[in-house]
């Protein structure tokens, strides 16, 4: 009975379609936000070129006792919780709802000693868990353990800031170099038409994208591909509109160049 009580907290179904032996779940509802769903975070995320993983800190905890709302239960989050997630607070097993800038809800966690309520974005390491003894219908003893779920930034992946090329004279080659994966060419054609060759397409260049923009000129700019490569099946890409960005994608597979 507590497991069925305990996926219905999760994922927010009726006991009627929660098969607790094979712990199948079917018409969950669609979480309209990140309290809705207690396991919503609990993937490697990449937002911004950090990577978040859950954390095993700060599992089976034993809190102070409580005494009616607002009650702190001495547990201080460890980490501060990666891309402004939801941090999950289960009391031996269940989990209850953390208030969102609220301490109305059966718990709130805090940075001024109770007084206010951490919006779930804001919580930062070292908040405080206080508890709403009378919202939540039942009061913590010492015994009892907390845990909190959540992801931390597990790591940080950087990428060069794009390169810019101004280009007045022909031909030229589009280079982009290994720890950059993206270039933008600016393109002056006034004195004359102007080439470019886009590198071979390899194991070297997978992934890599060009940014091509004739900037200036009346003249055509031709960007030609490396050997058989290809431009979206085709043997050159022309460009002849001013003011027009082209972008070029080296693709994962095989030798064409994908036009966006």
């Amino acid at each position: 009975m507590a497991r069925r009580q305990h996926l219905k907290q999760l994922a927010q179904v009726t006991t009627a379609v929660v098969d607790v032996e094979t712990r199948k779940i079917s018409n969950v509802v669609d979480p309209a936000a990140d309290q809705d769903a207690a396991t919503k975070n609990y993937v490697n995320t990449y937002v911004g070129g950090e990577v978040a993983s859950p954390t095993t800190l700060d599992k089976d905890r034993n809190p102070s006792a409580t005494s009616g709302d607002g009650s702190s239960t001495g547990l201080a989050i460890t980490s501060t919780p990666a891309h402004d997630s939801y941090v999950v607070v289960q009391v031996n097993g269940l989990s209850y709802s953390v208030g969102d800038g609220t301490k109305t809800k059966e718990c709130y966690f805090s940075g001024d000693s109770g007084a206010t309520a951490r919006n779930i974005a804001d919580i930062v390491a070292g908040d405080v868990l206080y508890w709403n003894g009378a919202i939540a219908g039942v009061e913590l003893e010492t015994s009892w353990e907390v845990d909190f779920f959540y992801v931390v930034a597990s790591g940080t992946t950087t990428e060069a800031l794009p390169t810019d090329t101004f280009v007045s004279t022909t031909p030229f080659s589009l280079v982009v170099s290994a720890s950059v994966n993206h270039a933008y060419y600016y393109v002056d054609s006034t004195t004359g038409a102007r080439v470019g060759t886009l590198p071979a397409i390899s194991s070297a260049t997978r992934g890599k994208r060009f940014d091509i923009k004739l900037d200036a000129g009346a003249n055509t700019l031709t960007i030609n591909p490396t050997g058989a490569d290809t431009i979206d099946g085709a043997s050159s890409l022309v460009i002849s509109t001013v003011k027009v960005s082209y972008t070029l994608r080296c693709p994962s597979t095989g030798t064409d160049w994908k036009l966006h």
